[in-house]
Protein backbone atom coordinates (compact mmCIF):
# COMPACT_ATOMS: atom_id res chain seq x y z
CA UNK A 1 0.00 0.00 0.00
CA UNK A 2 1.31 3.49 -1.12
CA UNK A 3 0.38 7.09 0.12
CA UNK A 4 -0.67 9.11 -3.04
CA UNK A 5 -0.32 12.54 -2.46
CA UNK A 6 -1.59 15.28 -4.73
CA UNK A 7 -1.20 18.98 -4.54
CA UNK A 8 -4.38 20.88 -5.52
CA UNK A 9 -3.12 25.07 -5.62
CA UNK A 10 -5.30 26.15 -8.70
CA UNK A 11 -7.80 24.82 -11.77
CA UNK A 12 -5.09 23.04 -13.69
CA UNK A 13 -4.80 20.93 -10.59
CA UNK A 14 -7.71 20.29 -10.43
CA UNK A 15 -8.64 18.90 -13.67
CA UNK A 16 -5.54 16.89 -13.64
CA UNK A 17 -6.98 15.34 -10.05
CA UNK A 18 -10.38 14.92 -12.00
CA UNK A 19 -8.79 13.26 -14.59
CA UNK A 20 -6.50 11.05 -12.81
CA UNK A 21 -9.10 9.77 -10.37
CA UNK A 22 -10.80 6.91 -12.50
CA UNK A 23 -7.21 5.67 -13.15
CA UNK A 24 -6.62 5.43 -9.08
CA UNK A 25 -10.06 4.30 -8.65
CA UNK A 26 -9.60 1.48 -11.03
CA UNK A 27 -5.45 0.44 -10.50
CA UNK A 28 -4.30 2.23 -7.36
CA UNK A 29 -7.80 1.27 -5.41
CA UNK A 30 -5.56 -0.25 -1.92
CA UNK A 31 -3.83 2.92 -1.88
CA UNK A 32 -4.30 5.59 0.26
CA UNK A 33 -5.41 9.33 -1.03
CA UNK A 34 -3.74 12.66 0.33
CA UNK A 35 -4.87 15.66 -1.14
CA UNK A 36 -3.10 18.71 -0.14
CA UNK A 37 -5.56 21.92 -1.42
CA UNK A 38 -4.33 25.71 -1.40
CA UNK A 39 -6.42 27.83 0.76
CA UNK A 40 -7.01 29.68 -2.27
CA UNK A 41 -9.18 26.73 -3.67
CA UNK A 42 -13.20 27.96 -3.93
CA UNK A 43 -15.12 26.42 -0.21
CA UNK A 44 -17.42 24.66 -2.49
CA UNK A 45 -14.96 22.63 -4.29
CA UNK A 46 -12.64 22.05 -1.14
CA UNK A 47 -15.61 20.44 0.01
CA UNK A 48 -16.14 18.27 -3.00
CA UNK A 49 -12.45 17.56 -3.04
CA UNK A 50 -12.26 16.09 0.63
CA UNK A 51 -15.59 14.15 -0.14
CA UNK A 52 -13.77 12.05 -2.92
CA UNK A 53 -10.48 11.61 -1.06
CA UNK A 54 -12.95 10.57 1.94
CA UNK A 55 -14.85 7.62 -0.94
CA UNK A 56 -11.08 6.50 -1.93
CA UNK A 57 -9.52 6.31 1.28
CA UNK A 58 -12.83 3.90 2.74
CA UNK A 59 -11.52 1.19 1.96
CA UNK A 60 -14.16 -1.33 3.07
CA UNK A 61 -16.43 -2.18 0.39
CA UNK A 62 -20.00 -1.70 2.09
CA UNK A 63 -18.95 1.67 3.90
CA UNK A 64 -18.14 2.74 0.53
CA UNK A 65 -21.08 2.08 -1.06
CA UNK A 66 -23.20 3.59 1.85
CA UNK A 67 -20.89 6.86 2.21
CA UNK A 68 -21.20 7.63 -1.58
CA UNK A 69 -24.76 6.44 -1.18
CA UNK A 70 -25.46 8.70 1.29
CA UNK A 71 -23.37 11.84 0.01
CA UNK A 72 -25.14 11.28 -3.39
CA UNK A 73 -28.92 11.81 -1.97
CA UNK A 74 -27.59 14.72 0.27
CA UNK A 75 -26.15 15.96 -3.08
CA UNK A 76 -29.46 15.40 -5.01
CA UNK A 77 -31.56 17.51 -2.16
CA UNK A 78 -29.54 20.33 -2.11
CA UNK A 79 -29.69 20.48 -6.02
CA UNK A 80 -33.59 20.03 -5.67
CA UNK A 81 -33.75 22.90 -2.67
CA UNK A 82 -31.68 25.10 -4.44
CA UNK A 83 -32.76 25.23 -8.16
CA UNK A 84 -36.43 23.92 -7.46
CA UNK A 85 -36.52 21.99 -10.53
CA UNK A 86 -40.19 21.10 -10.07
CA UNK A 87 -41.39 24.71 -9.28
CA UNK A 88 -43.66 23.33 -6.20
CA UNK A 89 -46.38 25.51 -5.43
CA UNK A 90 -49.54 24.77 -3.06
CA UNK A 91 -48.17 20.82 -3.09
CA UNK A 92 -48.51 21.50 -7.01
CA UNK A 93 -45.60 20.91 -9.73
CA UNK A 94 -44.58 22.93 -13.06
CA UNK A 95 -46.22 19.43 -15.01
CA UNK A 96 -49.51 19.31 -12.92
CA UNK A 97 -49.56 23.00 -13.40
CA UNK A 98 -48.60 22.76 -17.22
CA UNK A 99 -51.64 19.48 -18.33
CA UNK A 100 -53.99 21.78 -15.44
CA UNK A 101 -53.69 18.50 -13.39
CA UNK A 102 -54.34 19.94 -10.16
CA UNK A 103 -56.47 17.45 -8.72
CA UNK A 104 -53.31 15.08 -8.24
CA UNK A 105 -51.13 16.53 -5.36
CA UNK A 106 -46.78 15.97 -4.45
CA UNK A 107 -45.80 16.03 -7.48
CA UNK A 108 -44.59 12.83 -8.83
CA UNK A 109 -44.51 11.29 -5.16
CA UNK A 110 -48.58 11.58 -5.39
CA UNK A 111 -49.84 9.08 -2.92
CA UNK A 112 -46.66 7.56 -1.59
CA UNK A 113 -46.81 5.96 1.51
CA UNK A 114 -43.40 7.03 2.48
CA UNK A 115 -44.78 10.70 2.10
CA UNK A 116 -44.72 12.31 5.25
CA UNK A 117 -45.94 16.17 6.00
CA UNK A 118 -44.71 16.54 2.49
CA UNK A 119 -41.28 15.07 2.90
CA UNK A 120 -39.43 11.66 2.06
CA UNK A 121 -39.11 9.68 5.25
CA UNK A 122 -37.19 6.94 3.66
CA UNK A 123 -33.50 7.69 1.55
CA UNK A 124 -34.17 6.28 -1.84
CA UNK A 125 -32.30 7.12 -4.28
CA UNK A 126 -34.01 5.71 -7.30
CA UNK A 127 -36.83 8.52 -6.49
CA UNK A 128 -33.83 11.52 -6.00
CA UNK A 129 -32.58 10.77 -9.53
CA UNK A 130 -36.27 10.40 -11.31
CA UNK A 131 -37.39 13.21 -13.11
CA UNK A 132 -40.74 13.51 -14.90
CA UNK A 133 -40.95 13.53 -18.77
CA UNK A 134 -42.08 16.98 -18.63
CA UNK A 135 -39.23 18.19 -16.64
CA UNK A 136 -36.56 16.06 -18.62
CA UNK A 137 -38.28 17.95 -21.73
CA UNK A 138 -36.41 20.93 -20.24
CA UNK A 139 -33.24 18.90 -19.39
CA UNK A 140 -33.74 19.92 -16.30
CA UNK A 141 -32.87 16.40 -14.96
CA UNK A 142 -29.69 15.29 -12.75
CA UNK A 143 -27.56 12.33 -13.49
CA UNK A 144 -25.62 10.07 -10.94
CA UNK A 145 -22.72 11.15 -14.15
CA UNK A 146 -23.81 14.72 -12.90
CA UNK A 147 -22.21 14.17 -9.43
CA UNK A 148 -18.67 13.77 -8.94
CA UNK A 149 -19.12 11.22 -6.02
CA UNK A 150 -21.64 8.60 -7.52
CA UNK A 151 -19.80 9.32 -11.27
CA UNK A 152 -16.52 8.32 -9.90
CA UNK A 153 -17.47 6.05 -7.29
CA UNK A 154 -20.59 4.30 -8.55
CA UNK A 155 -19.94 1.16 -11.25
CA UNK A 156 -21.59 1.39 -14.64
CA UNK A 157 -23.95 -1.40 -13.45
CA UNK A 158 -24.73 0.71 -10.53
CA UNK A 159 -25.55 3.69 -12.31
CA UNK A 160 -27.48 1.89 -14.90
CA UNK A 161 -29.76 0.32 -12.16
CA UNK A 162 -30.14 2.66 -8.98
CA UNK A 163 -32.66 5.17 -11.46
CA UNK A 164 -34.75 2.08 -11.25
CA UNK A 165 -34.90 1.54 -7.58
CA UNK A 166 -37.74 4.03 -6.96
CA UNK A 167 -40.02 3.52 -3.87
CA UNK A 168 -36.79 1.18 -2.18
CA UNK A 169 -35.35 2.36 1.07
CA UNK A 170 -31.59 2.83 1.87
CA UNK A 171 -31.24 -0.67 2.88
CA UNK A 172 -32.84 -2.33 0.17
CA UNK A 173 -31.29 -0.41 -2.41
CA UNK A 174 -27.46 -0.85 -0.95
CA UNK A 175 -28.37 -4.57 -1.18
CA UNK A 176 -29.35 -4.58 -4.00
CA UNK A 177 -26.44 -2.23 -5.37
CA UNK A 178 -24.15 -4.22 -3.54
CA UNK A 179 -24.86 -7.16 -5.56
CA UNK A 180 -23.53 -4.82 -8.57
CA UNK A 181 -25.43 -7.33 -10.91
CA UNK A 182 -26.65 -6.94 -14.98
CA UNK A 183 -29.07 -9.73 -13.73
CA UNK A 184 -30.23 -7.45 -10.74
CA UNK A 185 -31.06 -4.42 -13.69
CA UNK A 186 -32.71 -6.37 -16.20
CA UNK A 187 -34.88 -7.82 -13.34
CA UNK A 188 -35.77 -4.09 -12.01
CA UNK A 189 -35.93 -2.68 -15.87
CA UNK A 190 -38.76 -5.02 -16.29
CA UNK A 191 -40.42 -4.94 -13.21
CA UNK A 192 -43.68 -2.47 -12.05
CA UNK A 193 -41.56 -0.77 -9.89
CA UNK A 194 -40.43 1.22 -13.10
CA UNK A 195 -42.51 4.63 -13.81
CA UNK A 196 -40.70 6.14 -16.70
Amino acid sequence: MQERVVNIANENDIQNFYKKLPGFVRFHDKDTLKLNISSKIERTIVGELVMLEKAFNEKNKKQRLEFVYDQTCKLLDQYCQKENPCQFCASCCIAQDFYCDKIKKNGCCGNCSYLKEKTCSIQSLGCKLFFCRHLRGQGKMKTLNDISISKYFFSWKQKKLAPYLLFKTKEESLEILAKNSVLSFLFYQTSDTFRY
